[in-house]
């Protein structure tokens, strides 16, 4: 999960998409992978890019919409 993560989201997504996208790699319900990604969340279990570098995953709402995002800082 975390991998696939960490090449699924370069900008800010939507959580319908990423949910969709991610349940589609892994054959998984939904609830799994959101109880997947409140983990990573919670626990600011680093997210390894591609090129080496560590991001952690965010969530947050930009009006009505939930979006996922990576940064380069821990959430609080």
């Amino acid at each position: 999960t975390i991998d696939l993560i960490g090449l699924l989201i370069a900008t800010a997504m939507p959580r319908r998409e990423l949910l969709e996208l991610l349940c589609s790699e892994l054959g998984c319900k939904e609830r799994t992978i959101e109880n997947r990604l409140k983990q990573i969340i919670s626990n600011n279990i680093p997210i390894v890019l591609p090129s080496g570098k560590t991001q952690y995953l965010s969530k947050y709402a930009e009006g009505k919409e939930i979006l996922y995002a990576l940064s380069d800082e821990m959430p609080n």
